[in-house]
């Protein structure tokens, strides 16, 4: 005799079923939070990409402007000593033409006086002379042949 209980088999099927349906929505729960999580990582992963790009330009941004800023302080500073050279070159122009025209006035001082020394001694000269034949003239009848002068007199 086969017994069939066609209610119990009937009713172990149902929940069979029904286990494997609430396996399946458990499964696609599942995956669903196993999906979402998957995105809210991705997201996350491609904000942190973003903000790394968006430092990296501005990192760069800076390393560009700090660059230029060297670049202009160079120049400036080449352009200071470039002034500070030229200025320093007419400033010593200038000191040279002075020591230059101190030398040619101490050069005609020289030569200038030399000449007013050479013009009183030539008048000194010419003064003894002078006076040497006026004391001729007045002792012009005399003899002064021991006289130390006497070849200037005559």
């Amino acid at each position: 005799m086969i017994f069939c209980n066609c209610n119990t088999g009937h009713r172990d099927i149902e929940a069979y079923k029904e286990e494997r349906a609430e396996n399946e929505r458990n499964s696609l729960i599942f995956r669903g939070k196993e999906s979402r999580l998957r995105r809210l990582i991705q997201e996350e992963d491609r904000i942190k990409a973003v903000e790394d790009i968006a430092s990296s330009i501005e990192l760069e941004a800076e390393a560009r402007r700090d660059v230029l800023e060297y670049v202009e302080k160079c120049k400036k500073r080449d352009r200071l000593s470039l002034a500070y050279r030229a200025k320093e070159k007419r400033h010593h122009a200038a000191w040279r033409k002075a020591q230059e025209e101190m030398e040619r006035e101490a050069t005609r001082r020289e030569v200038s006086n030399r000449l007013l020394d050479r013009r009183y001694a030539q008048l000194a000269l010419e003064e003894e002379k002078a006076k040497k034949a006026i004391d001729a003239i007045r002792c012009a009848g005399k003899n002064f042949a021991n006289h130390p002068f006497a070849s200037l007199l005559e």
